[in-house]
């Protein structure tokens, strides 16, 4: 996904499984590149009182400790299971608190992230459209950077999204292809509207 290489959430080089699942410890280093590329907030140290950093992995620990200290991972019973999976709510909790800070938590009927997935759909971040209803199933980085481009990239059709993801557009696309590309796209937002 070309717009994460060049807002250096990615390497280039990295050895990247789109369809893996993510865990907490392994989108840490890719929340805080976020926070200091694109995100709009400031960000300041608070205390971290997580018991458990020392079983995440040693290159990933103080991106966790500094994601908990800035508020945006808190676990649960002062832990951070740095090791267990995410599931798309979490997932999605974790870019709303930093793109827009706390909901209250879903009311009893509903489920717990509910209120975050609202309001980034009202917000028009339609990546969230695809795991809307799979709260529960596991986060890919694929997904995960679906949904962080459409923050960066609000109200923008979802069709438009997944086809600039799948098709990597890019500056080495000869400009016929773009011209035919975007010719595709008019097409069908007309088809839309």
């Amino acid at each position: 996904f070309t717009w994460a290489y060049e807002q250096g959430l990615l390497q280039r080089d990295a050895e990247l499984a789109w369809k893996a699942h993510l865990t907490r410890e392994t989108i840490a280093p890719l929340l805080l590149q976020y926070i200091s590329k694109v995100a709009k907030k400031d960000y300041s140290d608070r205390w971290c009182n997580a018991i458990d950093l020392d079983t995440a992995d040693s290159h990933y620990r103080a991106d966790l400790q500094k994601l908990c200290w800035y508020g945006v991972m808190i676990g649960y019973q002062k832990k951070l299971f740095p090791k267990r999976a995410l599931t798309n709510a979490q997932a999605v909790v974790l870019v709303m608190r930093i793109v827009d800070g706390f909901q209250k938590q879903g009311r009893w009927s509903q489920h717990w992230a509910m209120p975050y997935f609202e309001r980034a759909k009202n917000l028009g971040f339609e990546g969230i459209l695809p795991i809307y209803y799979q709260k529960e199933k596991l986060m890919n980085l694929e997904n995960f950077i679906t949904f962080l481009y459409s923050v960066e990239h609000p109200h923008q059709p979802l069709v438009q999204i997944l086809l600039f993801r799948e098709l990597g557009i890019n500056k080495e696309i000869m400009s016929d292809q773009r011209i035919f590309f975007f010719n595709c796209l008019k097409l069908w937002s007309l088809r839309e509207s």
